[in-house]
């Protein structure tokens, strides 16, 4: 879908799916990459975000016990993040936007430039969990960081002011309106999750349980 749709001639640049055809575009007409070659473009996002993963846990853990550096480790190869991270898809970036937002963390000091890069990157492809990583990293610099009180204060509420900025943005890419209330809110969610428990029920009744699994393992990691 990507791919052909990155043909059009009235491409019009928006947040979400759009932004990927927009950036698919570049490669297939403006490098005239086939489609092997801009699917090919995307696995390397992808693999730079599973290398970024890996070296954060690595840090992480490396003073841990030998059991929970296997465990880390092991997350790595959960088929789900090989599997939709290695395609012309959206996941390919937003796996790499976590990627360098998880190793930017780790030292946040010397590389905000990378994490406001990941938040940018998530911000066109899925900006509902853009607002939701700036609002994690904020409430993480203020509860838990190294940085000096004042520049801790600035830099939280600066971060929380990006994500109240993006909540009407957010509400209307996820299909609500800028001024939807709580009950639009829970409306919405309570149909999400009905549509997902049928479609769950479907996939129990055509496939046979070890299946069900093995897609289970494939497709649940990148839901939203």
């Amino acid at each position: 879908m990507y791919y052909s749709s990155s043909f059009n001639s009235d491409l019009e640049f928006a947040l979400g799916t759009k932004a990927v055809i927009y950036i698919t575009h570049f490669f297939s007409s403006g490098l005239n990459l086939s489609f092997f070659g801009v699917f090919l473009v995307f696995n390397i996002f992808g693999s730079i975000g599973l290398l970024l993963f890996y070296k954060s846990i690595k840090i992480v853990t490396y003073d841990k016990s030998s059991i929970i550096q296997l465990l880390g480790t092991t997350l790595v190869f959960l088929p789900s993040i090989s599997f939709w991270s290695a395609g012309l898809s959206k996941d390919s970036l937003s796996f790499l936007a976590v990627g360098m937002a998880l190793y930017a963390a780790l030292n946040i000091n010397k590389r905000i430039w990378l994490i406001t890069f990941s938040f940018f990157i998530m911000f066109l492809v899925r900006t509902h969990v853009a607002a939701i990583m700036v609002a994690a990293l904020a409430i993480g610099i203020l509860i838990k960081s190294k940085i000096n009180i004042l520049p801790r204060i600035f830099i939280g509420f600066l971060f929380l002011l990006i994500t109240i900025l993006l909540i009407p943005t957010t509400l209307d890419y996820v299909g609500l309106e800028s001024g939807a209330n709580k009950n639009d809110i829970i409306e919405y969610i309570d149909k999400r999750q009905n549509y997902y428990q049928d479609t769950d029920s479907v996939c129990r009744y055509c496939i046979n349980e070890l299946t069900y699994a093995i897609i289970y393992l494939y497709c649940e990691t990148f839901t939203l």
